[in-house]
């Protein structure tokens, strides 16, 4: 009876020693795990423009500015501090410039952002030196002059 009892419990034992009950193994699905980085940006770059309602991006303007002013647009890319204020954006003491280098390598744009509404971007790039933006920007009709090449108001973003 004792050989019974000492087997039945060794092989409960053996088998409580087996289970796999350590819940640190369960996989967590991660959707973004096997996509490219630049496919990740592309996708937030499209949240961003569906939830402001836009449907142009930075190109798509640089090529028919005439045709978009008033229109917002979505840049996207590495914004910098930056000193330039030319053609009818030369409010300086309202706005401050930055130039923003896009995810794609595109052409980049001189963005303007007002700085009492943007005054933690102002700060952040100040310390930081660059970050990531998300803007949705609109070259006025008002401040637009031919030949002025790249250069927007950001009327929103997210940073």
């Amino acid at each position: 009876m004792k050989k019974f009892i000492c087997g039945l419990f060794l092989v409960a034992f053996l088998t409580g020693c087996s289970a796999n009950t350590d819940d640190d193994t369960t996989e967590v699905y991660d959707p973004d795990k096997d996509k490219t980085v630049g496919e990740i940006l592309e996708e937030r770059a499209e949240e961003y423009k569906e939830k402001q309602g836009i449907t142009l991006n930075a190109e798509d303007v640089q090529f028919d500015m005439v045709n978009n002013l008033d229109t917002k647009f979505l840049i996207t890319g590495t914004a910098k501090l930056d000193d330039y204020y030319n053609y009818g954006f030369t409010n300086e003491k309202d706005y401050f410039s930055t130039y923003v280098s896009p995810d794609d390598n595109s052409d980049g744009w001189y963005v303007f952002f007002e700085r009492d509404s943007y005054s933690e971007l102002y700060e952040m790039l100040k310390d930081q030196g660059s970050t990531s933006v998300y803007i949705s920007a609109v070259i006025p009709k008002n401040v637009y002059k031919q030949g002025q090449g790249n250069m927007a108001v950001a009327a929103s973003s997210d940073f």
